[in-house]
């Protein structure tokens, strides 16, 4: 949505609240003149100084310490499933994946990458999520790792081609699942990492 506003000739705030309000919601919709308000500084939602920010994660102890890169992915993985649905869930969509990893000798480290997109899916927390972890995992066991998703806004603010042409097949995809497991069970489907090659 950044480079649509870029190719719009809308890349700063100055050029927003320059823009014909009409232009902008031909353009971008309800959104448009959201924008535009935004840019001039109006907000008519209630502010309150005291609510904590948006955040939410998930994490899992090890009965033994792992260093393995593929043990560890795969305990990550239900992980940012849970963070997605909880997203998906509540409304609530994230541009920011931290991992959380606990040494076996208890120091803690928190990496976090800013996303491209915003995202609710799982997909999306995952791959950002594994590659944190594998520039950390050099042979050090762990005890803990964790994944959550900070500086949460609503996904209804944003115009559904904020989100990008795979981000929303993946949402979609995934929204279906948490219906399927609604229904029928949290077990009705397993991820991909979650099933295991049967022995011959």
């Amino acid at each position: 949505f950044a480079r649509t506003l870029e190719r719009s000739g809308l890349a700063t705030v100055g050029a927003l609240a320059r823009a014909d309000p009409k232009d902008l919601v031909r353009r971008f919709g309800a959104y448009g003149l959201r924008l535009h308000e935004l840019a001039h500084g109006r907000d008519a939602r209630a502010v309150d100084p005291a609510a904590e920010r948006h955040g939410t994660s998930a994490e899992t102890t090890f009965n033994t310490d792992l260093s393995d890169v593929p043990a560890l992915e795969d305990k990550l993985q239900p992980l940012c499933e849970k963070v997605a649905h909880r997203l998906r869930e509540r409304g609530w969509a994230t541009r920011v994946v931290v991992l959380k990893l606990k040494t076996a000798d208890f120091r803690l480290l928190t990496r976090r990458r800013t996303l491209p997109v915003p995202t609710q899916t799982a997909r999306t927390l995952f791959a950002c999520a594994r590659d944190l972890l594998r520039a950390e995992a050099r042979g050090t066991a762990y005890r803990l790792i964790g994944v959550g998703a900070a500086d949460l806004f609503e996904a209804s603010l944003g115009p559904v081609d904020f989100f990008a042409d795979d981000e929303v097949r993946a949402l979609k995809a995934e929204t279906a699942v948490d219906a399927l497991r609604s229904k029928f069970g949290q077990d009705a489907i397993r991820s991909g990492r979650a099933l295991k090659p049967r022995p011959d």
